[in-house]
C-alpha cells in the first residue's frame, strides 16, 4: 500500500473507496471521527502528526501498526504515536471511532461538510413543505428539495438563502420510480449522509366516485401519495444510516382517519396506508437508529385548498364549523411538530402519528 504523510498544512485526501468519514466532535485540542467500512476495504497506510487512538465498534479488521499486524473486533483499543505508519484491511464490515490529540486542522476543508446537518423534503416547494424547509433551515439544516415545479424551487431555494440557510433544488416527478432512484443518486454522490427525510409530497389529484373511478386515476393517486413515500425512504436508508438522531416524517392526513369528503375516497385510502407504512419503517429501522413518524395535518390553509376556494369560498369558510377551534391550520403549525419530531427532544418518539387538525378529528 502506499504511504501518505498527512501535515496540517495539507488538505485530508478521500477516507477510500468502501470508506465514509463522519466527524462527531471537533474542538482544537480533540477530534472524533466515526469511519464506516464495507468489507474489504482498505485504510491505505498513512502517517501523522498527532497522537490517535482507533476504538473497534462493530465488524473485524486486520491492523498494520509499524511493523506489526493483528486482528481487531469489536471492545478492541489501538493508540498511534505521531509519525507512525499505520493502515486497515476490512474483513468484515463494521464501523470504529478515531480520537485525534490535539484535532487534525488537514481535516478543517472537509469539516463543514461532514457536521452539517442535512434534510431533504420531497414536495419541498409548496405550502407546508416550504414552512417545513424555512423551520428545518432555521433549526441549522442545510436543505434539499425535490419537487416537480422547477420555477418555484429556484424561487423557493432564493428565498432560503437570503435567510442564510444554505439550499439547493432537484427536480423530480415523485411518481416517477426512475426519476427518484435517479435524482436519489444525485444526491448520494454529493452527500455523504442524510438526517432527516420528510415526505411531504401528496395531493388529490382530483375527484371521483369508485363506480366510476378509472384504473389511471387510481394508481395515479396511489403513486402520488404512497410510491412516492416508499420509493425516497428506500433510496435514503443508506445515507440516513450515517447520518445524527437520523428521522424519518411522512404525511398522512385526516382523510386518512374519516376516509375523505365525496370523491376523495382513494385519497384518504393512500393516507390510511401511510399510517401502516410509518409503523413499518419503525419496526424495520429501529436497529439503524432510524426513526419514523407521522404528522396527520387537518384542514391547512394551503394552496392545496385553491381550487374549492376560488369556486366556492362559502363552502370552504364553512368546513371551519367541522373544526373544534374554529378556524384552519397554518403551515408553520404543521412544521413546528416536523422539526420536534426531528429533533433530540423526540429522539425516544417512533411510530408515532401526530394529528394536526384543531380537533377536527373530535366533532
Amino acid at each position: 500500500m502506499q504511504h501518505f504523510f498527512y501535515n496540517k498544512d495539507n488538505i485530508a485526501i478521500s477516507a477510500g473507496e468502501g470508506i465514509s468519514r463522519k466527524i462527531l466532535s471537533y474542538t482544537d485540542n480533540l477530534m472524533v471521527c466515526e469511519l464506516t467500512f464495507e468489507e474489504g476495504a482498505v485504510a491505505s497506510l498513512h502517517s501523522h502528526y498527532h497522537e490517535q487512538q482507533t476504538y473497534i465498534v462493530s465488524g473485524e479488521f486486520l491492523f498494520t501498526i509499524g511493523d506489526e499486524q493483528k486482528v481487531v473486533g469489536p471492545g478492541d483499543c489501538l493508540s498511534d504515536e505521531p509519525y507512525v505508519i499505520h493502515g486497515a484491511v476490512c474483513l468484515k464490515a463494521g464501523k470504529l471511532i478515531d480520537i485525534f490529540t490535539p484535532a487534525r486542522q488537514d481535516f478543517l476543508g472537509g469539516l463543514k461538510e461532514t457536521m452539517k446537518k442535512t434534510a431533504l423534503i420531497t414536495g419541498g416547494t409548496g405550502g407546508i413543505g416550504f414552512a417545513t424547509a424555512k423551520a428545518l433551515g432555521a433549526a441549522g439544516y442545510s436543505i434539499i428539495l425535490v419537487d416537480i415545479n422547477d420555477e418555484a424551487g429556484k424561487e423557493k431555494v432564493e428565498a432560503l438563502r437570503t435567510q442564510t440557510i444554505e439550499a439547493e433544488y432537484y427536480h423530480v416527478d415523485v411518481t416517477n420510480e426512475q426519476e427518484i432512484v435517479n435524482v436519489m443518486n444525485e444526491i448520494k454522490a454529493k452527500y455523504d449522509h442524510l438526517d432527516v427525510l420528510v415526505n411531504n409530497a401528496g395531493g388529490l389529484v382530483g375527484r371521483s366516485r369508485m363506480e366510476v373511478m378509472s384504473t389511471e386515476f387510481y394508481r395515479k393517486v396511489l403513486a402520488l401519495n404512497l410510491d412516492s413515500a416508499f420509493f425516497f425512504t428506500r433510496e435514503a436508508i443508506p445515507l440516513l444510516k450515517k447520518g445524527t438522531n437520523p428521522s424519518i416524517v411522512n404525511f398522512s392526513s385526516n382523510a386518512g382517519w374519516n376516509a375523505g369528503g365525496p370523491g376523495a375516497g382513494i385519497y384518504g385510502t393512500a393516507k390510511a396506508a401511510i399510517v401502516t407504512f410509518t409503523r413499518a419503517c419503525a419496526k424495520d429501522l429501529a436497529e439503524y437508529g432510524i426513526r419514523v413518524n407521522a404528522v396527520s395535518p387537518g384542514t391547512i390553509d394551503t394552496p392545496f385548498h385553491a381550487q374549492i376556494k376560488r369556486d366556492n369560498p362559502a363552502l370552504f369558510e364553512s368546513w371551519k364549523n367541522n373544526i373544534l377551534l374554529k378556524r384552519f391550520g397554518q403551515p408553520d403549525e404543521v412544521a413546528s411538530v416536523i422539526v420536534f419530531l426531528t429533533s433530540q427532544q423526540a429522539s425516544f418518539i417512533t411510530g408515532e402519528v401526530v394529528q394536526i387538525n384543531g380537533g377536527q378529528d373530535l366533532l
